[in-house]
């Protein structure tokens, strides 16, 4: 099973096994699901793929629904996160990201500071990361106005940070009780 929390427009094939879950319904939301009250109704370890795109900047406590992720991983499964990069303006961005916002959850291979701060919650490996670039303004005038705005357009352009985490663990998977 694949997992795209906060789907949005953004509906993937549930003939590839995907699960899309949006906080409110429209066409193609399988599931209807608040994803900030953890646990999700998804038992541990059963889960291949996650796929968080635009999400997170949306969430006070994203850090709970990505503990709660690896908690419905199975082992080595992934995780994709995808969130605007820097501060970013928008009306309903509560948190901002950059490249080392996943530092405490990543295992990055660099050597940590003794007491340098929050002690680290490494719960997945780093497969990659990389910056990829967005037009939420072209996607909002689409979305809220059903106005086509041409591709040429860079007005609004904005850089995303994009990881692919996967599951640490012993390979157990353990399941709800």
């Amino acid at each position: 099973m694949k997992l795209n929390l906060g789907c949005g427009q953004d509906i993937r094939p549930s003939s590839d096994g995907w699960v899309n879950i949006d906080w409110r319904q429209h066409d193609g939301v399988d599931m209807v699901l608040d994803i900030t009250k953890v646990p999700l109704p998804f038992p541990n370890g059963s889960v291949e793929y996650v796929l968080t795109s635009h999400v997170f900047e949306h969430l006070p406590q994203w850090e709970n629904v990505l503990i709660d992720i690896h908690r419905m991983l199975k082992p080595g499964g992934m995780c994709e996160v995808r969130v605007p990069r820097g501060f970013n303006a928008a009306p309903f961005h509560v948190r901002y990201f950059d490249e080392h916002t996943m530092d405490l959850f990543v295992d990055t291979g660099h050597v940590r500071e003794p007491g340098g701060g929050l002690d680290p919650v490494v719960i997945f490996d780093l497969v990659s990361f990389s910056f990829g670039r967005r037009n939420p303004f072209k996607w909002h005038m689409k979305h809220y106005l059903n106005i086509d705005v041409s591709y040429d357009c860079r007005f609004g352009t904005r850089c995303e940070c994009i990881w692919i985490l996967r599951k640490k663990g012993d390979g157990k998977a353990s399941s709800q009780g």
